[in-house]
């Protein structure tokens, strides 16, 4: 059973990221086990539902109102419905550290400390990038033709709950990994969806990667 992460992004940038103009996605924190190879699932997200009945009815007045605002978010990404489902999929590439270098105006991306490249020598589109700690690379992207809804998918945090509070700490130790997809494999037999995403993803979430190999 593989780990696997959703990804909530506004759909101004998983349209570009699924027409090829952008593949760096960039992020304050990186989730602890994120790693090169792993699998990333996008969940667009719905976009302030308030916001965008407001932007209906008033466009000038909340745009006049957002240019007062302090936040350095594009107002377009709080007005743009999204599914609210997940629409498709990528791997993580590489995976870099941020450094804005004032002197040069220029963003650096290091690993361990060591400058591979900077976007004064790239023509890499690095839209979105508002002095973000991190950037992660997806690879191999698809763009599903039905999205799927996020309830389809099984909490990895929410199976290993149940693990910890049903099982003795010894039986966890040693057999984990059989543990995990044994309840894996009930869940799936008995159609039961207590360990499935319920609410919608606000930050980035472990899931079970899909399709499930309990093997």
């Amino acid at each position: 059973m593989n780990k696997a992460m959703i990804f909530p992004i506004h759909k101004k940038w998983v349209d570009m990221i699924f027409d090829g103009s952008k593949d760096l996605e960039f992020r304050n924190k990186l989730p602890k086990d994120l790693k090169s190879g792993m699998k990333i699932y996008f969940y667009e997200a719905l976009g302030d539902r308030k916001l965008i009945h407001l932007w209906k009815s008033y466009p000038l007045y909340i745009q006049h109102r957002w240019s007062k605002n302090e936040n350095t978010d594009e107002l377009s990404n709080y007005v743009t419905e999204g599914t609210g489902m997940i629409v498709g999929e990528a791997t993580v590439g590489e995976i870099y550290e941020l450094e804005y270098d004032k002197k040069y105006d220029e963003v650096l991306f290091k690993q361990n400390g060591v400058v591979m490249w900077s976007n004064s020598f790239s023509s890499r589109n690095i839209e979105g990038y508002t002095n973000q700690k991190y950037a992660i690379e997806v690879t191999n992207v698809i763009e599903y033709d039905e999205p799927i809804p996020k309830e389809e998918f099984i909490s990895w945090n929410k199976v290993d709950n149940l693990i910890k509070n049903n099982f003795e700490k010894s039986e966890i130790k040693t057999s984990y990994k059989a543990i995990f997809n044994e309840i894996i494999d009930g869940l799936l037999t008995y159609g039961d969806k207590q360990c499935n995403v319920s609410a919608p993803p606000q930050a980035p979430m472990y899931v079970v990667e899909i399709p499930y190999d309990t093997e």
